[in-house]
């Protein structure tokens, strides 16, 4: 299906930044969209993809007039973000940011929280996110990204994760790139959107679940967890999740 049949004026995006969510967001829109030019930036020089970082300003003239830019890096320092939308802001089209969940306020654990949340502007990357949005731009804010070679296991056999009753809420890379590009096309004018799989588990569960042997030398989260409530993203965007809980990409794994 080529989403864009019936959106022929987009015809160029951009997506600032090659990390894991960038490479596998245009390896989705390529797929998905034959039709449309995808553009990626690096930090260093490439032959395939625009030079840009933010923090260098004499690479900020590389970029080029597009039809909607996804954002997926943190949206800070908010001074240059600022500035760089002030430059090139008609150059981007509509811009759709990652944001992270962990930008939501939470004052109790376990507390559940969604799109119509309070954020913590204490965090720069908050107020980044929220100047985007003041541009016309949306934010996604993601849960923790998973998929080839992020595997959540790993993050407790390679000694980051020790066992806990923190929550973990998790989003597959895929269903993430499913999220964001709904985001761009769709006409709703809500700004904030959430890319979570609503299947939260414990740190504990997945370990016990798995046979997995922690490390006590890990060190031991102090963030008070939340649960996140993504159901009205997932319906207001018409989302079929291809992962709705991580169990589905380990078991595939385990096969």
């Amino acid at each position: 299906m080529n989403y864009f049949e019936e959106r022929d004026h987009i015809k160029n995006l951009l997506i600032l930044g090659g990390g894991y969510t960038g490479s596998h967001l245009k390896n989705f829109l390529v797929r998905q969209t034959p039709n449309t030019n995808v553009l990626s930036t690096r930090r260093k020089m490439s032959q395939s993809d625009v030079l840009f970082d933010l923090d260098d300003r004499a690479t900020w003239s590389n970029i080029p007039k597009v039809d909607g830019t996804f954002w997926t890096f943190p949206a800070k320092p908010l001074p240059l973000v600022k500035d760089f939308l002030k430059l090139h802001k008609e150059k981007l089209g509509k811009i759709i940011v990652i944001g992270s969940t962990g930008s939501f306020s939470v004052q109790i654990e376990g507390q559940e929280v969604d799109e119509f949340s309070s954020t913590d502007d204490s965090l720069e990357r908050t107020l980044g996110e929220k100047f985007i949005c003041n541009q016309e731009g949306k934010v996604v804010y993601a849960a923790g990204i998973y998929g080839p070679g992020r595997n959540p296991i790993d993050w407790v056999t390679q000694g980051r994760i020790r066992s806990s009753k923190k929550l973990l809420n998790l989003i597959h890379v895929d269903d993430l790139t499913q999220i964001l590009f709904k985001a761009m096309v769709s006409q709703i004018q809500e700004k904030v959107f959430i890319a979570a799989d609503n299947s939260p588990f414990t740190w504990e569960h997945l370990i016990e679940t798995y046979n997995l042997k922690p490390s006590n030398e890990a060190p031991q989260s102090r963030r008070t967890s939340k649960r996140i409530n993504s159901s009205w993203s997932l319906k207001t965007l018409d989302v079929q999740l291809n992962y709705p809980s991580v169990k589905v990409f380990l078991n595939q794994i385990e096969k």
